[in-house]
């Protein structure tokens, strides 16, 4: 391989003066050439053989550079006082190092270089090239000359101050993170734009490429004015640079642009990253067709940040009301109970409602995001209930829940709130009530989609969508559908608003505040990419901001004084059609089978034969798979069809259940009966992408599978026996438990569940 060098060109005395002498410089070495005896390859960079060997020469990029070095001729010192002469090494020693003798610089003075970056924006990716400049004079990395031939102050030779130069050129190497300080590249265009350029030094100076003068970097004077209505603010203003005033709509459109640089009067100007802060926080509200900035009532938490750009002091009435309430969330005021209640709110409860309160009666949406298990639903259905005593309210409200967990919302409305009168949108002869005094309409995520016609013919008063990281996907049908139910009020419940990236929040607030934010686009432009892409700081405290009024969310442990030390919870769910009817074609044959024995043995001595029976139907409810049908010659009176089923609600409930659980961060215990069904569990739990470890009664390794899931963070879930695992065992760190399927003693289930309620246990325990 070529071996890497540097050209330059050395001054050497002579008894009639000086000659130039070209060298090759390398590994400390030095390699004097004559110009007859080499032959130069046009490489990039060039490459010189001499001698037979090859060099690299590492400071030249292009061969027709070199031809004035290698033709300079002899010259005495007075030549040195001739401008030409001057001029002419003044050019080459800003393509290829120039060092001359002690004698002929002796005199020379140390001068002061100013940092210079000439950024090429005409190619892909922009080339960032950092320079020393002395006056006139331009000197690249690569290149060591130290002596300058001209100074335009006193047309003295002056030297170069190379130390300094070598602390400027780390500083900068530091921040473009470049190991060599020499023709940066950028592939990514954007982290240059939005990162860099705003991080480099004041006292660097910036040029591009084909333009004859620095970029200017001017403090921007803004000036604005607004005006307000109830629901609408409306910004204007001017930006003076220098001796030039523009309106803001065209720096907004230039920003818009993603162009760094403002063109000014023919100069380009790169405006400090707090000049930058503040425009890039106005567009994110900028009208593009309108030519101004304009605010709805929603973005009223942005207005802090807009401190020196709207005067509170001068707003409209309604929007001074909403800023007082947001600025104290813990004082607002106690919102009433429903008539007929039948529950008695935590404290932290209590002020969920009262935010949720706030948001009705301000005509927000909000996400009610609390952890699991701190009761989203009481909360949701406290303020619906309270909503329909109204007598004005003559639209029914609409929950929407997956369809697992549908009848769980109607048992609880009749548990908590029985003023509430309720109507099930499910089943294949489904219709809308025409029942005007119906309150509530509960339907699944899946007909919500399928129905979506039906759906968006009818005007709301609520609607809530339960467990809302269904319309997280924005492309989904699921979501798109739920963007346009129309409705009076929008509440999201989940403990999850977001799980993967921000599209995911833009799509639960193109629900429940469709305003907020504008199109997907300008959202990304605005939020996404300088979050995600450029872990942008500032802009992610101002979607925190913006946000903060209509998110709510508690986590188990900042209210754990408020919390019992277990919390108990029924889930109801009502069995997928298939499944009910082998369940009762099941009852019906064990009903016959029974009745026939008690008449013929009595019911004392009927007892095996009822336990079979009970068996088999909690079997059912549990899963199909269970009674080993297509294995089976049992059951020759059911037809061959019901031999082939392999669902359960009860399944499918508990997998959203342990997906809620997990995503919140929590570890779950798991116990069933029947090791088949823990079996199955797995099998779904496997193809959920979830972890989980098993222990029943042919366990050996006990005691490491309970150190493993203590202390192992990527399993969350224990999937347990009742028998081998309701006594003896130690673990605290799950803090939800769930039992499959109930058992004849009670006593067996408390013992099972203080596996994780016991001593030593720090958080409260969810029982489901």
């Amino acid at each position: 391989a070529p071996e890497k060098a540097e050209f330059i060109i050395e001054c050497v005395q002579t008894a009639n003066g000086y000659i130039w002498q070209p060298t090759f410089s390398y590994q400390n070495k030095k390699q004097i050439i004559k110009k007859q005896d080499i032959l130069f390859f046009n490489h990039k960079p060039v490459i010189a053989k001499f001698e037979q060997s090859l060099y690299r020469l590492q400071n030249v990029t292009d061969l027709t550079t070199l031809h004035p070095a290698l033709n300079l001729t002899s010259f005495t010192s007075e030549a040195f006082k001739n401008p030409q002469v001057v001029n002419k090494l003044l050019t080459i020693s800003q393509i290829v190092p120039i060092q001359l003798p002690i004698d002929l610089t002796k005199d020379a003075t140390l001068a002061t270089p100013i940092p210079l970056l000439l950024l090429n924006r005409d190619v892909t990716p922009w080339t960032v090239e950092p320079f020393m400049t002395y006056g006139d004079q331009r000197f690249h990395t690569q290149n060591t000359t130290p002596i300058l031939f001209s100074n335009s102050i006193n047309n003295k030779l002056c030297k170069r101050d190379l130390d300094k130069e070598n602390v400027l050129y780390q500083q900068i190497c530091t921040l473009l993170k470049s190991k060599e300080p020499f023709r940066i590249l950028y592939e990514d265009r954007e982290y240059f734009l939005h990162t860099v350029l705003p991080q480099i030094p004041p006292d660097w100076q910036i040029a591009l490429k084909n333009e004859t003068s620095a970029v200017k970097r001017s403090k921007a004077d803004f000036n604005f004015d607004q005006t307000s209505g109830i629901n609408w603010l409306d910004i204007n203003g001017t930006v003076k640079i220098d001796d030039s005033t523009l309106a803001l709509s065209d720096i907004l459109d230039e920003l818009l642009k993603e162009n760094p640089f403002l063109t000014v009067k023919g100069s380009s100007y790169l405006l400090s990253s707090q000049d930058k802060q503040k425009l890039l926080q106005l567009s994110a509200y900028y009208d593009k067709k309108e030519k101004k900035v304009k605010l709805s009532r929603l973005h009223v938490g942005a207005l802090e940040e807009l401190e020196g750009i709207v005067d509170t002091s001068k707003l409209h009435k309604a929007w001074q009301q909403t800023l007082k309430a947001i600025r104290s969330f813990s004082t607002l005021k106690e919102a009433p109970l429903p008539k007929n209640f039948q529950a008695k709110l935590r404290p932290y409860q209590q002020e969920g409602v009262n935010w949720l309160s706030f948001l009705k009666e301000y005509q927000f949406g909000g996400i009610l995001a609390d952890d699991m298990g701190l009761g989203k639903t009481i909360q949701a259905l406290t303020i619906l209930a309270h909503s329909h005593e109204d007598v004005s309210v003559t639209k029914p409200s609409l929950i929407v829940a997956p369809t697992s967990v549908v009848y769980n919302w109607q048992e609880e409305i009749k548990r908590f709130t029985p003023g509430l009168k309720t109507y099930l949108y499910m089943g294949k002869e489904r219709t809308f009530p025409q029942d005007k005094n119906i309150n509530i309409i509960i339907t699944s995520y899946a007909l919500l989609w399928r129905d979506h016609k039906q759906f968006s013919n009818h005007n709301f008063h609520y609607v809530v969508l339960d467990e809302a990281h269904y319309i997280k996907n924005y492309k989904s049908r699921t979501a798109k559908t739920a963007h346009l139910i129309s409705a009076e009020h929008r509440l999201s419940l989940t403990g999850t608003p977001l799980e993967n990236n921000l599209t995911e929040l833009w799509s639960q607030f193109a629900f429940v505040n469709p305003e907020l934010f504008s199109s997907l686009e300008h959202f990304k432009q605005t939020f996404v990419n300088p979050i995600e892409k450029y872990q942008n700081q500032e802009v992610k405290l101002h979607l925190q901001r913006l946000i903060k009024p209509f998110l709510l969310r508690r986590l188990k442990k900042y209210v754990l004084k408020e919390l019992p030390p277990k919390i108990e919870q029924t889930v109801w769910c009502e069995m997928e059609e298939k499944q009910r009817i082998l369940y009762e074609a099941m009852k019906q044959y064990y009903q016959a089978k029974i009745l026939k024995i008690v008449e013929q043995k009595g019911i004392k001595k009927s007892q095996i034969e009822i336990l079979e029976a009970l068996l088999r139907l909690r079997q059912i409810c549990c899963h199909p798979d269970l009674l080993k049908l297509d294995k089976r010659k049992s059951y020759p009176f059911l037809p061959a069809k019901l031999h082939n089923i392999h669902s359960s609600s009860k399944l499918e409930t508990v997998i959203e259940l342990l997906q809620t659980a997990i995503a919140e961060g929590h570890k779950v215990l798991l116990f069933s009966q029947f090791v088949s069904m823990l079996n199955i569990l797995q099998t779904e739990l496997n193809k959920a992408k979830i972890s989980s470890l098993m222990l029943t009664g042919k366990t050996k390794n006990r005691q490491e599978l309970i150190e493993t899931f203590q202390t192992n963070t990527s399993y969350s879930v224990f999937l347990l026996s009742l028998k081998a695992g309701g006594t003896g065992l130690n673990l605290t760190v799950a803090d939800y438990v769930i039992h499959y399927d109930p058992w004849w003693n009670p006593a067996v289930e408390i013992q099972a569940t203080d596996r994780a309620h016991r001593i030593g246990q720090t958080k409260s325990v969810s029982v489901y």
